[in-house]
């Protein structure tokens, strides 16, 4: 059974309006993936029974952290590049991405493997985690659809 979006449509946690959010996340995992892993309105339809302000938006994070990308962690295998184009991290100003890369520095390898490891500087993978802190802003809950016309 697809997502009913429009049983979110007037669900707002402060700003963020959960509908649009929610649409935004399925149509890019349906780009990158396909159809059938769309994230169902279930995981966000009980805020509306939660009141308004501090304690539906804590709800929200919980939904996030514990469900939502545990969920596209699966999804994806891990593939943190694409969990990232899925919440539109790629596209989000530092500190308002639910997912943050760091590129390996010049002399990783060396410091890794000595001087004489014969493999390529630009072969140092990126590192990926969580900032914690940007789930406490509603700006990164919007930014994931604020981008689609």
């Amino acid at each position: 059974m697809l997502p009913d979006i429009t049983l979110l449509k007037d669900l707002r946690v402060g700003e963020i309006k959960i509908a649009r959010m929610l649409e935004a996340i399925n149509r890019r995992i349906e780009s990158l993936y396909d159809r059938d892993h769309a994230i169902g309105h279930a995981f966000f339809i009980d805020l509306g029974q939660i009141p308004e302000g501090v304690e539906r938006f804590a709800a929200l994070k919980a939904v996030f952290r514990t469900r939502i990308l545990p969920l596209l962690e699966e999804y994806f295998f891990e593939d943190w590049r694409k969990i990232r184009l899925v919440l539109a991290d790629n596209q989000k100003s530092e500190g308002r991405q639910f997912v943050i890369r760091s590129d390996g520095e010049e002399g990783d390898l060396e410091r890794l493997f000595g001087r004489d490891h014969g493999l390529d500087e630009h072969g140092v993978s990126a590192r990926y985690g969580l900032d914690v802190q940007a789930f406490d802003h509603e700006d990164t809950y919007v930014g994931i659809y604020s981008t689609l016309a």
